[in-house]
C-alpha cells in the first residue's frame, strides 16, 4: 500500500546549516533514490526557497511544502500539525528532536540527544543555544511516549535515552549518521591550495571547530594548542585554524587564559559552508574534535574521508564513531592533548596508519544504509496503523 509520509525539515534552507540540518538533507536525498513508490511531503520553514539549490532532479513523488514563520515553536506547534492534516498524511517523521504536541497521526522521531535534559547550563553557550535547550527540555518529555518509533544516532545515545525514559528496544533504534559523499580526498592538491590562498589560510595547519557550547570544549582545546606551541621542538609550528567561531568569543578565551603569546599562530574563520569544508579538511595536517559530550560526531568521519588524521575524545559516543582509526585522549587533560598533537605531527608512520584506517572507517557509515533502515521503519509503522484500524 502506498504511503503518504511527512518529513519535518524545518531548517534545511537556512543559510548557515549545521549537523541536524545536514542529517535531514542526506536522509531526504537518499530516500529520493531508494523510494519511487510512496509520496513524500517535506515541510520547511521557508518562502520561495529554491529546492534545486539543495536537491537536484527531484522525483515526482517528493513534494516540498514551504511555510514561513518567525520562530521555530510557532512553526512546529501551530503550522506543522495543520499541514499534516491538510495533506492527509499516514505518518510524520520529525527529524530534529522535537515535534508537535497536538498531532492526530502516528509520530516518528529522530532524537539526536538528550544533553539538555541531563544538565541545564543557563550560562554556557549562546543565547540562541540556551533558548533552544529550554524549548527541547519542555517538549521532549511530553512527546517521547507518544511516538510510534524513536531513532537516535549512536548506541551510546540509545542507552542514555532508554535509561532516562525507560523505553524498550522495540521502540528505540540506532540509525547511524555518515559523512556526505562530497567529503573525499582531493587528489589535485592545486585545487586545495587555490582555496586556501583565496581564504588566507596557510599551507599546513591544525583544524578545530569553535563553539560557545561548553561541551564542545573549545577553550580547553585552545589552551592545549598553546601548550603545544610553547613545547614544540619542531622548526615550524603548525598554526591552528578555528572554523565557525565568533571573534569576540575567541578573544575572551585568549584574554582569560593569558594566551597572547600564541595568538599569532591562531587563525579564526566564521561560518564556512559544508561543501567548502572539504577543502579545509583536505588542507589540514590534523583535525581536533575534543568534545566532552556528543551523540555522534559527524566531523570525525568527514575528516577521515578527506584523509586527515584525527585526535578525538575518549568520552561519550566518540570512541564508537572513531573506532581504532583515531588517537583518543581525555579531553580534559590539556597536557596529554598537547603531547599527542606533537606526536601525530611528528610521527610519519603513525600519520600514515591513521590516514589509512580513517579512510576505511569513514566507509563503515553510509547514508543509504541509514535511509533503508528508516524506510523499513515507515513501512512497519504503517502496518501497525492498519492493524489498529481493523
Amino acid at each position: 500500500m502506498k504511503m503518504k509520509i511527512g518529513i519535518e525539515a524545518q531548517r534545511i534552507f537556512r543559510e548557515k546549516k549545521h549537523g541536524i540540518d545536514i542529517v535531514a538533507i542526506e536522509l531526504i536525498r537518499s530516500l529520493q533514490i531508494l523510494d519511487t513508490e510512496n509520496e513524500y511531503y517535506i515541510f520547511c520553514n521557508a518562502k520561495n526557497a529554491k529546492v534545486s539549490s539543495i536537491f537536484l532532479d527531484v522525483p515526482s513523488n517528493f513534494h516540498f511544502i514551504q511555510k514561513s514563520s518567525s520562530n521555530y515553536a510557532t512553526w512546529e506547534q501551530v503550522h506543522l500539525p495543520k499541514l499534516a492534516d491538510k495533506y492527509n498524511l499516514d505518518l510524520l517523521h520529525c527529524t530534529a528532536n522535537t515535534a508537535p504536541l497536538a498531532l492526530s497521526i502516528p509520530l516518528i522521531l529522530t532524537l539526536h540527544d538528550i544533553i539538555y535534559l541531563e544538565k541545564m547550563d543557563f550560562l554556557g553557550g549562546s543565547l540562541y543555544q540556551r533558548i533552544g535547550n529550554l524549548y527541547r527540555r519542555f517538549i521532549v518529555p511530553q512527546i517521547i511516549h507518544r511516538c510510534e518509533k524513536i531513532g537516535t544516532v549512536s548506541n551510546f545515545e540509545k542507552d542514555k535515552i532508554a535509561d532516562y525514559f525507560n523505553i524498550p528496544d522495540s521502540k528505540l533504534k540506532t540509525y547511524y549518521n555518515a559523512s556526505s559523499d562530497y567529503f573525499e580526498v582531493i587528489e589535485d592538491k592545486s585545487i586545495v591550495q587555490q582555496f586556501l590562498q583565496q581564504n588566507e589560510l596557510p599551507e599546513q595547519y591544525i583544524m578545530l571547530f569553535g563553539s560557545e557550547d561548553p561541551r564542545k570544549n573549545t577553550e580547553n582545546s585552545i589552551i592545549a594548542y598553546a601548550e603545544y606551541v610553547r613545547n614544540s621542538l619542531a622548526e615550524e609550528i603548525h598554526p591552528l585554524v578555528i572554523v565557525d567561531i565568533e571573534k569576540d568569543y575567541y578573544k575572551n578565551i585568549i584574554k582569560r587564559n593569558n594566551l597572547q603569546d600564541v595568538d599569532e599562530y591562531i587563525i579564526t574563520k566564521q561560518y564556512i559552508s559544508n561543501f567548502d569544508l572539504k577543502y579545509i579538511y583536505n588542507g589540514a595536517s590534523l583535525f581536533l574534535f575534543l568534545s566532552t559530550r556528543e551523540s555522534f560526531g559527524i566531523p570525525i568521519l568527514e575528516a577521515m574521508a578527506c584523509g586527515t588524521p584525527v585526535l578525538t575524545s575518549t568520552l561519550s559516543s566518540l570512541p564508537e564513531v572513531a573506532g581504532d582509526a583515531a588517537v583518543l585522549v581525555n579531553p580534559l587533560d590539556k597536557s596529554n592533548i598537547s603531547v599527542n598533537i606533537n606526536l601525530i605531527l611528528s610521527d610519519e608512520d603513525l600519520r600514515s596508519r591513521l590516514i589509512e584506517k580513517g579512510l576505511k572507517r569513514s566507509l563503515d557509515f553510509n547514508w543509504k544504509f541509514t535511509a533503508e533502515k528508516w524506510l523499513d521503519t515507515y513501512r512497519s509503522c504503517l502496518k501497525q496503523k492498519m492493524v489498529a484500524e481493523k
